[in-house]
């Protein structure tokens, strides 16, 4: 599975292909789009790996029980 560091640096790499000289207004807007959704799936990787990282602590110090 990418990392959300690879997903971030794909963002930086559509988004720097959006401002290309010669494309299309339409290629521009698509690869901007393309952009924002790799950028938002870094965050959410972000988010997810905070909350593991937050439950293994729960767990290890027993403030959680783990769910069947």
């Amino acid at each position: 599975m990418p990392t959300a560091s690879e997903f971030r640096q794909l963002a930086l790499d559509y988004k720097a292909q959006a401002k290309e000289i010669g494309i299309t207004s339409r290629r521009a807007a698509l690869l901007r789009n393309i952009a924002h959704s790799y950028s938002g799936l870094a965050h959410q990787l972000d988010m997810l790996a905070e909350d593991v990282e937050a439950e293994r602590r729960d767990l290890s110090q027993n403030r959680i029980e783990p769910s069947i």
